[in-house]
């Protein structure tokens, strides 16, 4: 099944009282394992096993193109193809979506419900490599506030802001810290050589709990409280004692590249 909603709530048991564990954005494709009553048990594309409700999605309908575009504006609204004065929503960064046609100026593209929209020609910033790329779109979020479960402009956690952003980048992360830190492709460091995009990992009493994405040199930005910038430098204003206390494990993504 597909998510046809800007984003889909999913829950560790079929139920709305249950923990929500994760997000889905509009367009991705889920696995069905289980139906019970207006719940489907999915599985996603980074094998994450959760629960959702009936209401966020639809039977897949999408035709199989070739080519896709990322939304890399915070939010993007969606543009009715045949009525451009008719507003077909608004979706998130991250969001992937098949394109039918493009101009300079616009992309459209196929919808879920089967409608075409028209989109603002995404950034180019294909001429940056993947370490400025990275700088570059983590910036751009800062402010969104944190959500657990989030991985979407309307809100994320801390290992869901950094999954999304390199999956943009077409790297497929774990989508929990702890996972993330042990991804096979990731190479330790020691803290002195951070470069953008490497990844500081965080631990309370040895179990990782908390993941952000090194800027270059002592600054780092991750999602606590809302997407931020802080430091590793004591005498910086961003410095943050308290975390930096947790600041176990530095890796390099040179291994991803």
């Amino acid at each position: 099944m597909i998510v046809v909603s800007p984003i889909a709530n999913m829950y560790k048991e079929p139920s709305f009282s249950s923990e929500m564990i994760t997000q889905s954005l509009m367009g991705e494709e889920l696995e069905v394992l289980e139906i019970f009553e207006n719940w489907v048990k999915v599985k996603q594309w980074d094998g994450y096993i959760s629960w959702v409700n009936k209401f966020y999605l639809v039977d897949e309908n999408l035709k199989k193109y070739s080519n896709y575009t990322n939304v890399t504006n915070t939010f993007e609204t969606l543009l009715s193809s045949i009525d451009p004065y008719r507003t077909l929503g608004q979706i998130s960064f991250g969001t992937s979506l098949p394109v039918i046609s493009e101009t300079e100026y616009e992309v459209i593209v196929e919808l879920p419900t089967g409608e075409k929209a028209n989109l603002h020609q995404q950034e180019g910033v294909n001429s940056l490599d993947i370490r400025n790329q990275i700088a570059y779109f983590t910036q751009k979020l800062i402010g969104i506030p944190y959500v657990w479960g989030g991985k979407s402009a309307f809100g994320f956690d801390c290992s869901g802001f950094v999954q999304t952003i390199f999956k943009l980048m077409d790297i497929e992360l774990p989508r929990d810290s702890g996972p993330q830190a042990q991804f096979s492709s990731l190479l330790e460091i020691n803290v002195d050589e951070l470069e953008v995009g490497d990844l500081l990992f965080f631990a309370e009493k040895d179990n990782i709990s908390h993941v952000a994405i090194s800027l270059g040199r002592t600054e780092y930005i991750h999602c606590s409280g809302m997407v931020k910038i802080n430091s590793i430098n004591p005498n910086s204003e961003l410095f943050n004692e308290n975390l930096q206390n947790w600041l176990i494990n530095t890796k390099s993504i040179k291994g991803l590249l």
